[in-house]
Order: C-alpha cells, then structure tokens, then sequence
C-alpha cells in the first residue's frame, strides 16, 4: 500500500512539473527568394522571448497576458526600447480583444486571432494591407508530420480563396500547457500586427497553432526545426535591471 502511495505521489509531481514546463522552439523562415532564416520562440507562462541568431545581441520580450508591451533589448549597448505605446492602468484601459474560447477543432468558422486589428505602429506598406484583412481558417481533415509533430492542414483563406497553408498543433501535440499555446498564439498575432511576415499563425479560441506555415504566393515557408520543454535560465525572459531604457526611434517622413 505504501508502495502504491508513493508511486501516486512521485506521478504527480511529475505531472506538476511537466505542466509548468518551460518551451523553446526554433522555427527556420525560407523561400526562394530570400536567405533562410532562424527564429528562436523562448515561453515561460505570460513572457515570450524571440531570438534571431543573425543578430545574436539583440533580442524581444513579449509579455502576453496584460497590456501586451513588447520590448527590443540590446545586449551590447545594455539597453532597451519599448515598441508599442504606454497603457494607463485604468478601469478604462484599452485592452487588446481576444476571441472567446471555442471549439477544439479548427474550423472554417475560425478567425483568425492575428487578423482583426489594425498595426498598432500605423504603417501602411502592402504587406501590413494584407495580413489586416481578415481571413477564415478551414481544416482539410489531412494530418501531417513536423518535426516529429502530428499536425492538421489548415488552409487559410481570404475572400474564401486559398493564401496559407497551414499545419497546426495543439498542447497534446506539443506537450505544452494552454498557457504556452495561447502565449505561442498571441506572438504569431503580435508579428501579423507589426508586419513582421513570420507567417504564423493560431484559431480563434488559440488552442491550436501553426508549427509549419506556407505562404502561397511567394512560396515563403516557416517551419519548426525543434521543440523543447527544459528549464529556461533564470533571468533569461527578463531585461536586466541594470539596462538603460532609451526611446524608440522616430522614423523621418
């Protein structure tokens, strides 16, 4: 019986531990008209880290779950900048919306999360034109493999013609948490704002995510090289105390 006990006890500290796992994923940016690139995803609960080994002394801090303020920290200079605008800790502050919780399966009924607001930095480039319209996600009903990852082929449509394909996953598949998954979701989001192009992207509800992405239209691909659920370093998804914060550049007209 003692046995039993402390077998039922060992389970669920490995539960708990599993279910406050960090992630790190690392997800390569080709196409054939472009040099490939590398994105390191690094997520701890609410903060999200984004690496690009091309510019190894700079990096993002995404806070995902209130106010959403995004930061870029130079490393070498120790400083950094806050990209998006302050927000007053109101009763009346303006929160960015999220879709309620839906369905688990993506649907052609599914919007898409990183599509219904306009770029907070206003810029107007065909690009930022693009990814602000809004778009429906359908499911193919056809499972891939990615990285090792079982995944559902999303199309993603606009005036209900194909643009993306998509291949998404959900925290089974990727042993995250639904903290994780929704923090995950809400980078891919923040990117489509800011006219990023990672492609990325996530269902309504944001339980499901895109691990691998192709943008029909110039044969863009993202795609996830690894995943990884190990202890992220203390410190890592903070910006040092000691860095100096400097204002954002304002760009010439």
């Amino acid at each position: 019986m003692k046995l039993i006990i402390k077998t039922l006890v060992m389970l669920a500290m490995c539960h708990s531990h599993n279910a406050h796992a960090d992630a790190a994923l690392t997800f390569k940016l080709s196409g054939p008209d472009m040099q490939s690139r590398v994105k390191k995803i690094s997520i701890s609960r609410f903060f999200t880290r984004i690496d690009d080994p091309a510019d190894p002394q700079r990096y993002l801090i995404y806070q995902t779950g209130k106010f959403f303020p995004l930061f870029e920290v130079d490393q070498a200079a120790k400083t950094y900048t806050r990209l998006t605008p302050e927000v007053n800790a109101t009763l009346h502050a303006n929160f960015p919306k999220t879709e309620p919780a839906g369905q688990d399966k993506p649907s052609a009924q599914s919007k898409d999360v990183a599509t219904q607001q306009d770029d907070p930095a206003g810029r107007t480039g065909e690009s930022e034109q693009v990814f602000a319209a809004k778009t429906s996600l359908k499911n193919t009903k056809k499972q891939q493999s990615v990285a090792g990852i079982k995944c559902r082929l999303i199309e993603e449509l606009r005036d209900n013609r194909p643009v993306m394909h998509h291949c998404m996953a959900d925290k089974s598949r990727l042993g995250f948490t639904e903290r994780e998954v929704r923090s995950l979701a809400r980078v891919f989001g923040m990117a489509r704002e800011r006219g990023y192009e990672w492609l990325g992207t996530a269902t309504g509800d944001e339980k499901f995510v895109s691990i691998k992405s192709r943008d029909l239209s110039n044969g863009m691909t993202l795609e996830l090289v690894s995943v990884s659920n190990k202890p992220l370093p203390v410190g890592y998804l903070r910006i040092p105390k000691e860095y100096q914060k400097v204002d954002a550049a304002v760009e010439e007209e």
